[in-house]
This record gives C-alpha cells, structure tokens and sequence, in this order.
C-alpha cells in the first residue's frame, strides 16, 4: 500500500512540475539591443572588474600582480599599483578581490602570497608551491592626482589558500563593512584530500 501512496506522489510531483513550466511563447524580449565591443587588451589574467564612482574600469590582474584602471571610453590603461608579493602558480589565485572605497580615497584587495613564517600545509607535498601559500587582504591609499595607489596596509593575514575554489570576491555592504569571499581551496577533491 506505501509503495502505490508513493508512486501516486512521485506521479503527481512529476505531473504538476511539467504543467507549472512556461513555454517558449509565454517569453517576453527586452526592449533593449546589447552591443559587445572590446574595450582593452593585454591584462594578465584580469579577474575583478568593478566598475568605479570614477567611470573607470578597475581591474585586478590575476597573473600580473596589477591593479589597472581602465578608461572604458577610449580603452587607455593605466597601472595603478604592482604588488610583487602577488604569487599565482595555479588557475585559481594571484591578486583577486577588489572593493573601492574612494569616498575615503581606499582600494581594498586580495591576494595569494607565500609565508614560509606560517606553518606548512600538511596537505601539500613538500615541493608544493602552495605548501606556504596565503591569502591575505590589504588596504591601499589612492592618490587621486597621480592615480595611483600606494601605502598598502595589511588587514588581514595568513588567510588559507590553495589551488582550486579561491574565490576571493570582495565588496563594502550597504552596512559599510567590508566583505570577502573564500572558497574550500577544492579540499576533498581530485589531489586536494585532507
């Protein structure tokens, strides 16, 4: 008697699921056309791209340890600031996040970085190049008539790192607080057991 409730069920979950779909007629087209044009070239594994109060293009360079604006009119780069502590030996770190704060003339960013005063992960081989890999998130100052940033002040240090699922999204909220995203480093998957 369960068996043939459940079937009934399943049946009825199934039915009304198929009927509660909209068909392709029931899809309303927005107004409004999207044009794609490339607007720069030549960044080094660009990851974050905030658009700033400033009408440039921020943009953080995963691979090139770079945070560059750029002008999205003309396509004119310029480098605000190299961070020669950026290490990216994989896929998935380097300079990621990025969230400005340029009513209080601050760039806030993170990265990957090595710190052989940290202990090792036990996870990593001992010729791993993320054996003392770390996240860490800094604040910079930004100099509004050179356009640069400089005096990098670190917040937060000795975050973990990894090879795979960083994340390292960043935003200041609606309660002004700053916030970051950090992944699982892809623990439990492919090589990265714990």
């Amino acid at each position: 008697m369960r068996s043939v409730v459940a079937a009934v069920v399943c049946g009825l979950i199934v039915f009304v699921s198929l009927i509660a779909q909209d068909g392709p007629e029931t899809v309303v087209r927005g107004t409004k056309e999207f044009r794609q044009s490339e607007v720069v070239t030549g960044l080094a594994g660009p990851w974050e791209l905030t658009w700033g109060p400033d009408n440039m293009l921020w943009v953080t360079e995963r691979t090139g340890k770079r945070i560059t604006r750029v002008n999205p009119a003309t396509g004119e780069k310029k480098v605000a600031v190299t961070l020669d502590e950026v290490l990216a030996p994989g896929g998935q770190d380097g300079l990621m996040g990025l969230a400005l704060d340029l009513g209080n003339n601050f760039v806030y960013t993170a990265y990957t970085y090595t710190d052989r005063s940290l202990p090792p992960h036990e996870t990593r081989a001992p010729t791993s190049p993320y054996r003392f890999l770390y996240t860490k998130i800094v604040r910079l100052t930004y100099d509004r008539e050179k356009e640069t940033l400089g005096n990098p002040v670190t917040l937060i240090a000795g975050l973990p790192a990894g090879n795979d699922h960083q994340a390292g999204r960043m935003k200041i909220g609606p309660d002004r607080k700053l916030y970051y995203t950090i992944g699982d480093q892809g623990n439990n998957q492919l090589g990265n057991y714990c």
